[in-house]
């Protein structure tokens, strides 16, 4: 009978022990889980750092190419006032000639009639 009893405490051992071991299996399974979940979130996080990253950098590229745009222009402006200048200086020169030579002609026509 004692021999039985324990036979029977011992089938409800072993029960509880593979009970034991099926929940622990599940827990660790679970904790590969959240590892891996975890894993995934700082992979997540770091691509979005990236991410951040690379929209600074192409903002910075953006504004660096707006900056040589303007410069460029205000090259260009410049170039255009001198030339403007130049031109602007050789007509006032032209009417100066012409007028001296209107003057020159206007002489020679009075002194010939």
């Amino acid at each position: 009978r004692a021999l039985l009893a324990l036979g029977s405490r011992f089938d409800a051992l072993t029960k509880s022990l593979t009970q034991l071991s099926e929940v622990a299996s599940k827990l660790n399974g679970s904790e590969r889980i959240a590892s891996e979940f975890e894993k995934f979130q700082e992979r997540q996080q770091s691509l979005a750092r990236e991410r951040d990253e690379a929209g600074r950098l192409e903002q910075a590229e953006w504004r660096g190419v707006l900056e040589k745009l303007m410069a460029l222009r205000e090259e260009d402006s410049k170039r255009e006032r001198s030339l403007a200048e130049k031109v602007l200086s050789q007509m006032a020169a032209d009417r100066s000639e012409l007028r001296e030579l209107l003057a020159a002609t206007k002489e020679e026509s009075t002194a010939h009639a």
